[in-house]
């Protein structure tokens, strides 16, 4: 079983969506059991007195208007033993990347990569609580997770 680990700041938004779009691509293909998914923050911001909150609702629509449910979805934080639990950890921009680093205590590559680093052109997935597009993020993602599960299949990991 691959054991994948999403990661953005808050983990309401991106990282949720990621968790989601991810889950549903592995089940439309019928891999479901070849894999474990998951989602967490790099920050706290979002989970208070150790409760986190729900997917963002513009993110929550978002992933709505493509079939895709994450009711029940709670914010949690990315924590140091994820490292060694994780067979990929994948962040969505430079920023988590760095902080992810901090709390981990190890660096970028092998198993701790940015989402987009799997496609053509890399990048970051820009964080839509700030711009608001969750259209594009939800594309950006799409795209990330595809070629996430490609380069998988490449390497005969499934």
């Amino acid at each position: 079983m691959i054991k994948v680990m999403f990661i953005c700041h808050g983990n309401i938004c991106r990282s949720p969506m990621a968790e989601f779009i991810f889950k549903n691509i592995v089940k439309q293909l019928g891999l479901e059991r070849d894999f474990y998914i998951c989602s967490s923050a790099t920050s706290t911001e979002e989970i208070i007195n150790g409760i986190g909150r729900p997917v963002y609702p513009p993110a929550r629509r978002e992933l709505e208007s493509h079939g895709i449910d994450c009711s029940g979805k709670q914010a949690v934080q990315l924590q140091k033993s994820d490292y060694d639990h994780y067979d990929w950890l994948l962040g969505m921009d430079s920023m988590n990347m760095k902080n992810m680093e901090k709390i981990t205590g190890h660096q970028q590559g092998g198993k701790m990569v940015k989402l987009l680093s799997f496609t053509d052109d890399g990048g970051d997935i820009a964080d839509p609580w700030y711009y608001g597009n969750f259209d594009k993020t939800y594309t950006d993602i799409v795209r990330g997770c595809e070629a996430f599960l490609n380069c998988l299949k490449i390497k005969g990991l499934i």
